[in-house]
């Protein structure tokens, strides 16, 4: 790995740096990254980069946590697209993770869930989340204000089942 750190040392573009960056945080090799960083591989990355790394650490809680240690991660601007990739992934330890940072669950997550009331909509209310209830003083064809009851009275009996 020196070997191939003294070629990549080499690299003075930031973006080809972030590339091998991203291409290690994928592939799960935390000790490249470890590398790649302690080498400033991350220097001068913007919060959107910075997301997108996160992102990519997703699956793999000890590279989370490095990045998470070493990294400015964006929680307060990209908090609910962490806590959204989270909960497609039904990943419970990053939820956590992600919870204990102040991270938010956004309206548009419910259209993740093929499912009214699984194990995983309990686990979500056991740890505190709160479900945003659908607006209903929007104007809509009788149709659509029928589903939109329909989807009322569903997060109501989640948010009520014991």
């Amino acid at each position: 790995m020196k070997m191939i750190l003294q070629n990549f040392k080499r690299i003075d573009d930031s973006f080809q740096k972030k590339n091998v960056l991203k291409n290690s945080i994928i592939n799960g090799h935390l000790n490249s990254v470890k590398l790649l960083i302690e080498n400033g591989f991350a220097e001068n990355l913007n919060k959107y980069d910075l997301c997108d790394l996160f992102l990519k650490a997703f699956g793999n809680m000890p590279l989370i946590e490095y990045l998470d240690q070493v990294l400015v991660i964006p929680y307060e601007a990209h908090g609910k697209i962490f806590m959204k990739q989270a909960c497609i992934l039904e990943d419970t330890k990053l939820i956590i993770f992600l919870l204990e940072k102040k991270c938010e669950i956004g309206y548009d997550l419910f259209q993740s869930f093929k499912k009214q009331n699984t194990p995983f909509m309990r686990f979500l209310k056991m740890q505190g989340v709160r479900f945003p209830i659908v607006e209903q003083n929007i104007s809509f064809s009788k149709n659509k204000q029928k589903n939109l009851n329909s989807l009322n009275q569903i997060f109501q009996e989640i948010l009520t089942d014991k």
